[in-house]
């Protein structure tokens, strides 16, 4: 049987959602997906499928993990407290220093 998971919204964009979720055993995952019909055909066409399998095989400490892709275009990925880029370069007065630039993409 299918079990449910405690579900937040973390994230919207142009295109897509992205879900906070947490499973019955208590592991924390994201979820992004298409807020679209449009955009979900975007995500589950050959080019879009073409970028998610690239994001599978991409391993590096800076880059959240991708763990899968779904049918309808969403894929499960690595979940990251401390919001986004856009998020840490809002607290620093909207840009960041060399050195913190350094620090997030190195």
């Amino acid at each position: 049987t299918a079990r449910s998971c405690d579900v937040k919204v973390i994230g919207r964009g142009t295109t897509s959602v992205v879900f906070k979720c947490q499973d019955h055993t208590g592991n924390t995952f994201a979820v992004k997906g298409p807020r679209s019909p449009t955009a979900r055909s975007a995500c589950i066409s050959p080019q879009g499928r073409k970028d998610a399998a690239l994001l599978e095989d991409l391993r590096h400490e800076n880059v959240v993990e991708h763990r899968q892709g779904c049918p309808d275009g969403s894929m499960i990925m690595e979940f990251l407290d401390g919001g986004s880029l856009l998020d840490v370069m809002e607290r620093n007065g909207g840009k960041l220093d060399e050195s913190e630039a350094s620090r997030l993409t190195m």
